[in-house]
């Protein structure tokens, strides 16, 4: 799990082993799910927030590809590959 970017953020990400890439909440110590994309075919192996651009999430899975992802308003939008 990688928050967004922002110290004491309640937002944060979570990769599954189906490749889902999910965004989440921390609302009164309750995790809330607010979305996901299907990021890979494979389970996600690692996630990690870029110092350069701490708005940006970059995944690495199974499928043995590796993706750079922007947040948007709805979803994540795959950038780069």
């Amino acid at each position: 799990m990688f928050d967004l970017g922002y110290p004491n953020s309640p937002l944060f990400y979570a990769g599954s082993k189906d490749g889902q890439v999910k965004t989440c909440y921390l609302k009164n110590d309750r995790i809330e799910v607010l979305g996901g994309i299907m990021a890979h075919t494979q389970s996600i192996n690692s996630m990690c927030i870029l110092d350069e651009n701490p708005f940006a999430l970059m995944t690495a899975s199974q499928d043995r590809m590796i993706k750079l992802w922007q947040p948007t308003k709805e979803t994540l939008e795959n950038i780069a590959r």
